[in-house]
């Protein structure tokens, strides 16, 4: 029959001669503790995996271990824990807006869902390479990564970067007049 590993023996695997002898048994049970520990240890060091379920006291060490500067322990528990998920990944992207973003995001979660940028633009002797397309897809890419389900944006007749967005994928939904008024 086979058991789980916490129950196995060296014992179990061996002839019946050689398995009832009394160091035999002796060293199987001290192997099967020692890999009980390990096993436990194993267990407890999965943090990162259980963060969903982790006790409250647990998320603020980890903040203190990770470094993670905008944590506050006043914060709710869910706050707390979104920040502790996302801290990883924060650190990755730090000094980007979507580093900023997730910061914010795990806090005060939007609940709208929109995608947001202010601007992108690429310097006059670098057009015309493809670099601008470039950009705007990896923010879009990264929108979708920090959870964004859409992005909306306001362009005129005559950006060029309106090409970029509808090859993006994005489609007009509204037309709007700029109206004027000599004084």
């Amino acid at each position: 029959m086979i058991k789980s590993l916490r129950q196995a023996r060296i014992t179990d695997g061996l002839p019946r001669v050689l398995a009832r002898q009394e160091w035999v048994i002796a060293l199987s049970e001290a192997l099967g503790l020692a890999l009980g520990k390990t096993l436990d240890y194993t267990d407890e060091s999965q943090i990162y995996t259980r963060l969903d379920t982790a006790p409250e006291t647990v998320l603020d060490v980890l903040a203190v271990d990770w470094k993670i500067d905008w944590y506050d322990t006043e914060l709710t528990v869910e706050q707390k824990r979104r920040i502790v998920k996302t801290a990883l990944t924060v650190r990755r992207l730090m000094g980007t807006a979507a580093a900023v973003k997730l910061q914010v995001h795990a806090i005060y979660p939007e609940a709208t869902g929109r995608g947001y940028f202010a601007g992108l633009g690429v310097a006059p002797q670098f057009e015309g390479h493809g670099l601008g397309t470039l950009l705007f897809y990896r923010l879009l890419q990264r929108e979708k990564e920090v959870g964004s389900q859409y992005m909306s944006l306001f362009t005129g007749e005559d950006n060029h970067a309106r090409f970029i967005y509808l090859g993006a994928g994005f489609r007009i939904v509204r037309t709007f007049g700029v109206m004027l008024k000599e004084l």
